[in-house]
């Protein structure tokens, strides 16, 4: 059953006092006792007991993102712990979330760690019945241009013959009315298409191909739960398990649908909490108006701040800098096609840096826009402006916000004499709600949702947090959480470098399977990210490590670990990386053959397990002599080191980059006293063009 013991006011109530908010407040008790009347209404009770109850066991095992997208406008959802913004402290709206004119359920989306979201799922499964808890399907469709190559494949065109035909073939967005005949259109009204046509008239087939369905696929996100085992609504694959209906089938059902999507920042951000021992509750509660995490923005550090790694967002931030939480969350609204096109951003910066004025049209406009400079950021300010200058519904404003994000001119036309005419009722001059109307029709329809930029405002402010006091701890979980991707691993390992932090090879006395900080502060080379070296060879290394100290030499490491985790391939690779260099030994010694052919490490690995056998029969033999302390080590043979570029050939092979030095090392005069600058600067450089 989705019912829960309690009733949802009295869930509310408990978290206001775990939150220490006052229900007896006039803003707080009337706000929850409209929100509650309009779920009750609606009968989405148990929407919200079924993700509350998820939500409170994934809290107990993983980090779960503040919220994401229009739920943090509800004081519901953050009073039962579903989200951790406060809605009326952020001046966001419950309208937004819920559409007062749709019976559909409204959509809770939330952010889990990308690396434990499956435990999710299993624990739904687990609580209602894995025949009633299922993945939604989704149907991959023919594109126009990659039809086109298909199809000239399997007709035996050469594919020079149709590649200025797929150069051609402009692909439309799914809202389009004629998205689904983009080859049909070229066909009949380009020359290109129609040359193609002539010769090869067999074609016409991938125009009827177009759009069609090509095969089903599993939601990675996307699942449902229901009453009665999910066969009763629709069909199931019997290969994947997956619901063979998508999120629109779901919606037109009225099935419970749960979006639980994956994001890496929430791992990186609970592998920092592991590290400097806090709980998730120290994150969420720590002050927002911390200088050095704004200073981390300012500067230009945003590798690895969520957001802030794409071009928009930097140039943004570089002009207008970052003096408070709100600056934050109107640049994630702000870094969009839209504004930036519209010239909304330009003239936000300006009144932000002071290069204009800020102006308010009228003492109401003052008080809703005077967070984001007098400038029109959200589509929640465009709902409360026409509440209280036109005297439009909370249900009324919806729509207009809805008729604006979507620029339906005729609906825009239609709200405006109600707009004028209930301003004009309320005693507000004609002119100002005509040149209010006017700008919002210029600037509101690229308006975005506040609700989201708040909550990614605030995992954004979380990153920057912890990269300002807690820098080694934080791209030691950058670095973890990106060692699959070479090219991501070289950005982080140079802006550590840039922060002052040392970046170390691995070390098996120092090393876990992901990157981490030693006692002097300096980040450790992962093993994890060697190639070759798997999770269960690091793990042995690791737990014979804490249990029996560090170790002493190659041969003891071998000695005390478990072999059948840690193959020869593991010894070779971590020796080639530098894990083994503590033990005083050169590379090159590890594969250095003596005059029968085996090299050192083999023998190494060889004695190791001589031991453990004559180890495991001494202790069955209660007779024997002591055959253990009769292996004695192998002794390290003579030979040259590698040469340095050798040695960083096989350090890339294993690693995927140099860590030890880099190839043009000996010609760093040179490139010092013959050029100006780096490539790097150009970043910055340019950033304001």
């Amino acid at each position: 059953t989705f019912r829960s013991k309690k009733t949802l006011k009295q869930m509310c109530e408990e978290g206001a006092v775990k939150k220490k908010i006052d229900l007896f407040d006039e803003v707080y008790a009337a706000r929850l006792k409209r929100e509650l009347d309009m779920i009750a209404q609606k009968k989405f009770e148990d929407y919200f007991f079924v993700i509350a109850d998820m939500i409170e066991y994934s809290k107990k095992h993983m980090l779960v993102g503040p919220a994401r997208g229009s739920s943090a406008g509800s004081l519901v959802c953050y009073l039962t712990d579903i989200t951790d913004i406060d809605p009326i402290k952020h001046d966001l709206l419950f309208e937004r979330f819920i559409d007062i004119t749709r019976e559909d359920l409204p959509d809770i989306d939330i952010d889990f760690q990308d690396d434990r979201r499956e435990m999710v799922f299993d624990y739904l499964r687990e609580k209602y019945g894995a025949e009633k808890v299922a993945h939604l399907g989704t149907v991959s469709r023919y594109k126009a241009k990659s039809t086109i190559a298909e199809v000239a494949k399997e007709l035996g065109i050469p594919a020079w013959e149709v590649n200025d035909l797929k150069g051609a073939i402009i692909e439309r967005s799914s809202g389009d009315s004629r998205a689904a005949f983009c080859i049909l259109d070229t066909f009949n009204e380009l020359d290109v298409g129609r040359e193609v046509m002539r010769k090869y008239p067999q074609m016409k087939v991938a125009a009827d191909m177009e759009n069609h369905a090509r095969h089903t696929g599993v939601h990675a996100a996307g699942m449902i739960v229901t009453e009665h085992p999910v066969s009763k609504y629709c069909s199931v694959s019997a290969q994947t398990g997956a619901a063979q209906i998508d999120k629109k089938d779901a919606e037109e059902l009225n099935l419970l649908k749960i979006d639980a999507l994956g994001l890496r920042t929430l791992s990186v951000l609970q592998d920092v909490l592991d590290q400097i021992g806090w709980d998730r509750d120290s994150l969420i509660n720590f002050p927002l108006e911390d200088e050095k995490s704004f200073e981390v923005l300012n500067s230009g550090r945003y590798a690895g701040i969520f957001q802030f790694e794409g071009y928009a967002l930097q140039s943004v931030t570089h002009q207008m800098k970052v003096h408070s939480f709100e600056d934050i969350a109107a640049i994630t609204a702000l870094a969009r096609p839209g504004p930036l096109n519209s010239g909304g951003t330009t003239e936000y910066i300006k009144r932000h840096t002071g290069e204009a004025p800020v102006e308010y049209l009228h003492p109401l406009t003052e008080k809703i826009t005077k967070v984001t400079n007098g400038v029109v950021v959200y589509q929640e300010q465009v709902m409360l402006l026409s509440q209280k200058l036109g005297g439009f519904t909370k249900g009324e404003a919806d729509v207009l916000r809805k008729a604006m994000g979507k620029k339906k001119k005729d609906l825009i036309d239609e709200l405006r004499p109600k707009f004028i005419n209930g301003g004009i009722s309320k005693g507000h001059p004609k002119e100002v709600l005509e040149k209010i109307y006017k700008d919002w029709e210029a600037f509101a329809s690229y308006a975005f949702n506040k609700s989201h930029s708040t909550c990614y405002a605030y995992i954004a402010y979380q990153t920057a947090y912890l990269k300002a006091h807690y820098p080694s701890e934080y791209m030691a979980a950058v670095l973890s959480n990106n060692m699959n991707q070479l090219e991501q691993v070289t950005l982080f390992m140079e802006e550590a470098k840039r922060m002052g932090i040392e970046v170390l090879g691995p070390d098996v006395n120092e090393s876990f399977y992901k990157f981490g900080v030693n006692a002097q502060n300096a980040i450790r080379f992962g093993m994890g990210a060697i190639k070759g070296v798997g999770k269960s060879a690091v793990d042995t290394i690791v737990d014979e490590r804490k249990e029996s100290g560090p170790y002493s030499s190659v041969f003891e490491l071998a000695k005390r670990i478990d072999l059948r985790a840690a193959n020869k391939r593991t010894f070779e690779n971590l020796a080639i990386a530098g894990a083994f260099d503590s033990f005083g030994a050169l590379r090159s010694q590890y594969f250095q053959e003596s005059n029968d052919g085996i090299n050192y490490l083999e023998k190494i690995i060889k004695s190791a397990t001589r031991f453990k056998e004559n180890e495991n029969a001494s202790q069955v033999s209660l007779f024997a002599d002591d055959p253990v302390a009769q292996i004695s080590e192998p002794e390290i043979p003579p030979c040259e080191p590698w040469p340095t570029m050798e040695l960083l050939r096989k350090e890339k092979e294993v690693v995927g980059l140099y860590l030890t030095g880099h190839p043009l090392d000996d010609f760093k005069k040179t490139l010092q006293h013959f050029t100006k600058n780096e490539l790097a600067s150009l970043n910055t450089d340019l950033a304001p063009f």
